[in-house]
């Protein structure tokens, strides 16, 4: 009975360590997706890629991670997608103005 019960402890244990070896493993790798996400966006961003801005953001995200500037580019990436999207409302909002001024001025004219 003993050795049941050992057997099974160590099965639980072996089991309770291969599952935080999986949970390390995958919350490393959204860890690296994120980053090479941000990474995107950044350059998407500048609107550039140039070997000196990929070795900025290597330096950023992997020879010395910078945890501030990481969140602070974060934030930049952030308010120019926000102002491209309100930019991109607005000319909707403008077309829709345009339209509208078109389809009165046709009914005036009838």
């Amino acid at each position: 009975m003993q050795l049941a019960e050992r057997m099974l402890l160590l099965l639980v244990c072996g089991l309770v360590m291969v599952s935080c070896w999986f949970f390390a493993m995958g919350a490393n790798q959204l860890q690296t997706a994120s980053d090479y996400d941000l990474r995107y966006r950044y350059l998407r961003m500048q609107s550039k890629a140039t070997t000196t801005d990929f070795a900025h953001l290597d330096s950023i995200f992997i020879t010395h991670r910078n945890p501030k500037a990481i969140q602070q580019m974060q934030q930049k990436v952030a308010d120019y997608e926000q102002a491209l999207q309100r930019q991109v409302e607005l000319l909707l909002q403008q077309d829709k103005i345009k339209q509208e001024q078109s389809e009165l001025k046709k009914l005036l004219g009838k």
